[in-house]
């Protein structure tokens, strides 16, 4: 006759034995994973874009029509995030990014947030130690553009690029009132805009 009581004993130890082995198993995985050495992938084309924003500066930009935006441009920021996970993986992403505020003496105002004085991202560059690619999106005053017209000015040897509304993603987007184009100079930064009434804004 068979003794339950010894079956369940040896049951529940077998049991307990299969389960240290599969922790043991998973947690040397995870060890091998997180304590890989990772590190940052940012090409110099990626930095190239962040060149003019080492410090916070405050320019003002007029139209011929003598109204201003006063928008304080913030230094690059650079944070580090990790995934740990059997389904979404494990990894560390990686990212650099420029804010941007518009003044309350600013004529564009946003309508994501109530009242006059309100900070956008004007570029967010991602990186993922798993994956070779960047994610990056560049937002200035309703235009914004993303991966796939930003991968094609990779390898741009220019010092200056006008970004325009017939390659953004979005157009007028979380803006009273947008623009159509605005010149990028690697070393300056953006330096005018032409906005929805085809009125030019200089950098003062």
């Amino acid at each position: 006759m068979i003794n339950f009581r010894v079956f369940k004993t040896n049951l529940m130890r077998k049991l307990h034995k299969s389960i240290i082995i599969i922790c043991s198993i998973l947690a040397i995985a995870f060890l091998i994973v997180t304590c890989h050495p990772q590190k940052s992938s940012f090409t110099q084309n990626d930095l190239r874009w962040l060149q003019p924003f080492e410090t916070d500066d405050t320019v003002i930009y007029q139209s011929s029509n003598k109204l201003t935006d006063t928008i304080i441009f913030f230094s690059a920021e650079s944070t580090k995030s990790t995934t740990s996970g059997f389904e979404q993986g494990f990894y560390t992403t990686y990212s650099k990014s420029v804010r941007y505020k518009l003044t309350n003496s600013s004529y564009h105002i946003f309508t994501q947030v109530d009242g006059r004085d309100s900070t956008a991202y004007l570029f967010t560059i991602d990186r993922d130690t798993n994956a070779p690619g960047a994610g990056m999106e560049l937002y200035f005053l309703g235009l914004l553009f993303n991966n796939n017209f930003l991968d094609s000015l990779t390898n741009a040897k220019a010092t200056q690029i006008t970004f325009n509304e017939s390659n953004a993603a979005y157009r007028n987007l979380n803006i009273v009132e947008g623009i159509k184009s605005f010149n990028f100079d690697f070393k300056k930064g953006i330096t005018s805009f032409i906005d929805n009434n085809n009125i030019k804004w200089i950098r003062k």
